[in-house]
C-alpha cells in the first residue's frame, strides 16, 4: 500500500473519530453556551492552532492558481455546516444530529460526485453506502423517540452543505491547492462568521466558563 494511501485511510479514520467526539462534547455545553459561542470558540481555538503550525513550518498562506470562486464558497460552505450541525446537536439528540447530517453527507457526496466529478458508483461503493448507513442508524437509534424537529432539519441541511464543501474541496485538490492554506481560511471566515452571528443575537463573545468546561472546549 502506497504512503499516499496510509495517509488518506489514517487521516478518514481520524475525522470520524474526532467529529464523532466533538458531537458529544458539543452536548455537554448546551446548558452553558450558545451553538454560535460554541462555533466561535471552535473555529477561533482552531485557527489559532493552525497559525502558529504555519509558522513553526514556515509555510506561506496561499491561493495561487486557484478558482477564486471556488475558493470562496468553500470559505463559506463548511464553518456553515459546522454551524448548522451544532444547531442540530443543541435541538436534538446526538444520535438523530449525528445520522441526519451524516447520512445526508454521504447521500450527498455520492450524489455530487456522479454528477459533478463523473464518478462511477460501482455496485461496491452502493453497497458500502448502503452497510454506512445502516450501521449508522443501528447504533445510534435515533428514531426511537422519533418526531420531526428543528434538529433534525438542521442536521440534513448541515449534511448536505458538507456535501458541497467536499466537491468544492476535492476540485481545490485537483488544482494543486495548498491544505493549511484552505484549512486558515475557513477557519478565519468560520470564527468570523460565528463571531457576527453571536453579536447580532446580543451575546457574550466571552462566556463564563468553569474549568471542566474549558477543558471540553477545547
Amino acid at each position: 500500500m502506497s504512503k499516499e494511501k496510509i495517509t488518506g485511510i489514517s487521516a478518514l479514520l481520524g475525522v470520524g473519530f474526532f467529529f464523532g467526539t466533538s458531537a458529544m462534547l458539543a452536548k455537554h455545553l448546551t446548558g452553558v453556551i450558545s451553538p454560535y459561542q460554541a462555533v466561535e470558540y471552535r473555529f477561533f481555538i482552531a485557527l489559532i492552532i493552525l497559525i502558529a503550525t504555519s509558522v513553526i513550518i514556515k509555510k506561506r498562506i496561499t491561493f495561487q492558481g486557484l478558482d477564486k470562486r471556488l475558493v470562496a464558497t468553500y470559505a463559506g460552505a463548511f464553518p456553515l455546516c459546522v454551524i448548522f450541525f451544532t444547531l442540530a446537536i443543541f435541538h436534538s439528540s446526538v444520535a438523530l444530529a449525528t445520522v441526519s447530517a451524516y447520512g445526508t453527507t454521504l447521500v450527498s457526496s455520492f450524489v455530487f460526485g456522479r454528477i459533478f466529478l463523473k464518478e462511477k458508483i460501482t455496485l461496491l461503493k452502493a453497497i458500502a453506502l448502503v452497510l454506512t448507513f445502516s450501521a449508522l442508524i443501528i447504533s445510534t437509534d435515533p428514531f426511537g423517540d422519533f418526531q420531526l424537529s428543528s434538529g433534525l432539519i438542521f442536521g440534513v441541511i448541515s449534511g448536505a452543505i458538507q456535501g458541497i464543501a467536499n466537491l468544492i474541496q476535492r476540485i481545490l485538490g485537483e488544482q494543486k491547492a495548498d491544505r493549511i492554506s484552505l484549512l486558515v481560511l475557513q477557519c478565519a471566515f468560520g470564527a468570523g462568521l460565528a463571531l457576527l452571528i453571536t453579536l447580532a443575537n446580543s451575546q457574550s463573545i466571552a462566556p463564563e466558563l468553569g474549568a471542566s468546561d474549558w477543558l471540553i472546549m477545547l
